[in-house]
């Protein structure tokens, strides 16, 4: 996959799955912090045809997700999806502050995968 553009059947198995982050090339970082600059484009959904939803959503933002260090944020709270354009940074204090900036209410880290709350 790493090289293509996400594909729907690509992230078809995402209902088995707690959360990813993801780069249009398939790119995975596993270290770093992710922040949303804005709920603007965040997708909530309780169930679903989620590879169909994540096409469009990639779909919608194409322009947005192809700038460097912009990820396609998946995870799954609560009994809910969520879908969003995400940020990922090296440093935990600017990822903070970007966050509380943009009146976030977390960040998470992806090399000790966890959730910073705010």
């Amino acid at each position: 996959m790493k090289g293509e553009i996400l594909q729907a059947e690509d992230s078809a198995p995402l209902e088995n799955i707690e959360g990813l982050t993801i780069s249009l090339e398939g790119d995975m970082p596993k270290e770093g912090y992710v922040y949303f600059e804005t709920k603007a484009t965040e997708v909530v959904l309780e169930e679903g045809d989620l590879g169909e939803i994540i096409s469009l959503f990639i779909n919608e933002h194409l322009e947005q997700l192809r700038q460097p260090g912009i990820y396609v944020g998946i995870w799954k709270e609560e009994g809910n999806y969520y879908i969003d354009v995400v940020q990922l940074v090296t440093s935990e204090a600017e990822a903070i502050e970007k966050a509380n900036k943009n009146g976030q209410l977390a960040v998470y880290d992806l090399s000790n995968r966890k959730t910073i709350y705010l």
